[in-house]
């Protein structure tokens, strides 16, 4: 259910309407996954041709390329699973809603789901994602007086790290501190 909601937001960012169909996919690929595809292929054609980028090489491109080519991967998993979503992936949707504002927010929420769905732990997923998050945010924080934002960025994404390690594992003993 995610990707279908994914592809929406994608469709506003973007400013392609037609991915604003994506979630009509659902109902289509409950009932048959055949027509779901056919849906897919049909809304994928129709919408690439909408798509309005400049260049690969400037960075709106990157982001623009990248939200549309991950966001209609993940539409493409929902419709192969019938939009089977498991709660872990939910989480990542208000990151993904953050992307109407900030393109890049949904670049990283699609990542999270899509190696949530490839059988990455959790654990894991965050870190993988966090390099993503600096290289995309790089245009905010390469401005003058850049170094304070990127020391409070740098300090905050520490301090989510340590909590959320500090939340699977048992602060009273010493087997937090064991490698």
């Amino acid at each position: 259910m995610i990707g279908f909601l994914g592809a929406f937001i994608a469709g506003i960012a973007l400013k392609n309407y037609s991915l604003l169909l994506a979630p009509l996919l659902y109902p289509l690929s409950r009932k048959n996954r055949d027509w779901g595809l056919l849906g897919y292929i049909i809304l994928l054609l129709y919408s690439s041709s909408r798509l309005s980028s400049t260049s690969l090489y400037t960075y709106f491109g990157l982001v623009g390329s990248l939200t549309y080519g991950l966001s209609m991967l993940l539409l493409l998993d929902d419709v192969l699973t019938a939009g089977k979503s498991r709660k872990m992936e939910l989480s990542a949707l208000p990151v993904m809603l953050l992307g109407l504002i900030f393109p890049e927010a949904l670049v990283v929420g699609v990542i999270f789901v899509l190696l949530l769905r490839l059988g990455v732990d959790r654990r894991w997923a965050i870190p993988l994602t966090l390099p993503l998050i600096f290289l995309l945010f790089r245009r905010y924080l390469d401005v003058s007086g850049g170094v304070y934002n990127q020391v409070a960025v740098v300090g905050g994404v520490t301090l989510v790290l340590l909590a959320a390690t500090a939340v699977g594992r048992n602060l009273k003993k010493m087997e937090m501190f064991r490698v």
